[in-house]
């Protein structure tokens, strides 16, 4: 499960439970033991949807640093296999030559 499935699955599940506290706060008989439960898996899950939510940025920021970081070095490494191109070509051509 991705970490954008897993935030869904967890907003969804927070509002579900809001909505039954919602219902059974509008209940005259409504059980304080389940409102108290919800209102405890209510905080676990904002608690569990922040620490996913750093986790994303962390790896969204992860992912800019690694692709910048690709950026720099793609161009590096072009510049040496030219180099190496060119260099390879005039020695070919001076192997020729003294041939």
């Amino acid at each position: 499960m991705t970490l954008v499935s897993k935030i869904s699955a967890s907003e969804s599940k927070i509002n579900s439970y809001e909505n039954e506290i919602s219902q059974f706060k509008s209940n005259r008989e409504s059980d304080v033991t389940k409102i108290a439960y919800l209102e405890f898996e209510i905080n676990n899950l904002r608690n569990e949807n922040d620490n996913l939510n750093k986790e994303n940025l962390t790896l969204n920021i992860e992912r800019t640093e690694l692709f910048l970081n690709r950026s720099e070095i793609i161009p590096d490494i072009e510049e040496k296999i030219t180099s190496n191109n060119l260099e390879l070509g005039s020695l070919y051509v001076k192997d020729k030559e003294e041939n």
